[in-house]
C-alpha cells in the first residue's frame, strides 16, 4: 500500500532501526591520487621549461645576451608549473576503511574531513577514456553529510575495486548501525 498522495511526489519512509552486528575496522585503500590525474599540467611545465631553456641558449649564444633571459622566466613558469601539479598531487592523502573515509588535505597547514560511510547515500565510478588507458579512476560518494556533501576520490589506481569494496563496506555500515531505509515511488 502506497502512502503517496495522490499525483504527488514520491514520499520517504523513515530510516527504521535494527540491531546489526558489530563491525571490524579494516583498511580498504591509504594513498593519494596518481600523478597521471595532473599530467596536463606536468606536460605544458615541462614543455614550456625545454622550450624556455633552448630559448635562452639561443639568445645568449646570438649574442641578445639580456633577452636570454626571457627565455629564463619561460623556463621558470614551466618548473613552477611541474611543481604545482607535483603539489597538488602531493597535498591530498586518502584513507577508507570499513567504517569511514578521512580526506587529508595540505602540505603547511593540515586539514582533515572525515566521513562515516553509513552517511553515504550513493556511490558512483568515473572513468575517463584517458584514465581508463592509465588504470585510473574516480570514486564519488554522495552523502548526507551537511559538511561534506560530495567526497571525490580523484585519480585512484584500481579504482573498481575499491568502488566495490566500498559499496559493500556501506551497505554493512548501515546494517551495523541497524539502519535499514526503504524508498516507495508513486503509482
Amino acid at each position: 500500500m502506497s502512502t503517496n498522495p495522490p499525483g504527488g511526489p514520491p514520499t520517504q519512509v523513515p530510516t527504521v532501526f535494527l540491531q546489526g552486528p558489530p563491525i571490524e575496522r579494516k583498511e580498504l585503500f591509504h594513498g593519494r591520487s596518481s600523478h597521471v590525474t595532473e599530467l596536463r599540467l606536468h606536460v605544458v611545465g615541462a614543455v614550456l621549461g625545454f622550450v624556455g631553456l633552448i630559448l635562452a641558449v639561443w639568445l645568449f649564444f646570438a649574442s641578445f645576451g639580456l633577452l636570454s633571459i626571457v627565455g629564463l622566466l619561460v623556463s621558470c613558469i614551466g618548473g613552477g608549473l611541474v611543481s604545482w601539479a607535483w603539489l597538488r598531487v602531493m597535498s591530498v592523502d586518502y584513507r577508507v576503511d570499513t567504517l569511514r573515509v578521512e580526506v587529508e588535505r595540505g602540505i603547511l597547514r593540515k586539514r582533515i574531513d572525515n566521513l562515516e560511510l553509513w552517511r553515504v547515500k550513493d556511490i558512483q565510478f568515473r572513468q575517463s577514456l584517458s584514465q581508463r588507458m592509465l588504470s585510473v579512476g574516480d570514486v564519488v560518494l554522495v552523502t548526507s553529510d551537511a559538511t561534506n556533501p560530495l567526497v571525490e576520490l580523484r585519480g585512484i589506481a584500481a579504482p573498481r575495486a575499491l568502488y566495490d569494496s566500498l559499496r559493500d563496506a556501506v551497505d554493512a555500515a548501515k546494517r551495523g548501525r541497524g539502519m535499514v531505509g526503504m524508498e516507495t515511488t508513486s503509482t
